[in-house]
């Protein structure tokens, strides 16, 4: 394939291609929509190139690049309903940046391209890339420990807590409560009749837990919302 001399520059903040490296996108910003609309018809390349520190100020203007990228083929395009596009990269070459051009709302640069890598990697920069990618690696978990040795930790105290204390003070007041015996008459809080098969308020048998002894003494007459006998002075 011939590589042209301008080429759409893609840059993000912490991502790299690399050649022969496969990279997934999702392409959401309107003037990077554009950039994807133009390459699916040219020669469907994108460089990739990794943003400056300090880029955050500048992000949607011209904010500087590292010069140094890899240019990808586009392998697969997708379009959303919405307009935005999930595409694949397959990186092809390096390049450098030697001049960037301004004609359209992504950036475009002029590019030197790399000399083709031939053949496989000679075995002391495998062993070098190696080591590298080993130190990076420890570092992370070194970073990880840190982190969570200087996390504070969470004690249990030995003491109960406002809502454990309350629940076990209504637990304990429920328990108090005397319990009415079964030999014990039935009278209903509300039109003072007795017994333990019907109540004068209403038809037919009382139902537990709504008819209480005098000893519990706050139960209204079950099966009406209101008892049609006046309250007993």
């Amino acid at each position: 394939m011939t590589l042209p001399d301008i080429i759409p520059v893609f840059p993000l903040p912490n991502v790299v291609l690399f050649p022969q490296i496969v990279l997934p996108l999702h392409i959401f910003e309107p003037r990077y929509r554009e950039m994807v609309r133009d390459a699916a018809r040219g020669p469907r390349l994108i460089g990739m190139a990794l943003l400056r520190e300090g880029w955050q100020p500048d992000y949607h203007g011209g904010p500087p690049i590292f010069t140094t990228g890899t240019v990808g083929e586009m392998v697969r395009m997708e379009e959303l309903p919405d307009g935005r596009f999930n595409i694949v990269l397959r990186g092809l070459r390096e390049f450098v940046v030697q001049r960037e051009l301004r004609r359209r709302p992504y950036r475009e640069a002029v590019v030197a391209w790399h000399a083709p890598l031939a053949g496989p990697l000679p075995p002391g920069l495998r062993k070098g890339i190696t080591s590298l990618v080993r130190l990076y690696i420890e570092r992370l978990g070194q970073e990880a420990r840190d982190r969570s040795a200087r996390r504070p930790t969470t004690r249990r105290s030995s003491t109960s807590s406002p809502i454990t204390s309350t629940c076990r003070r209504s637990r304990s007041r429920r328990s108090s409560k005397r319990r009415p015996s079964p030999s014990e008459p039935r009278v209903c809080a509300t039109c003072s009749s007795s017994g333990s098969r019907s109540c004068a308020c209403r038809r037919g048998p009382p139902r537990a837990g709504r008819i209480e002894s005098v000893a519990g003494g706050e139960a209204g007459c079950y099966g009406r919302p209101r008892c049609s006998k006046p309250r007993p002075s």
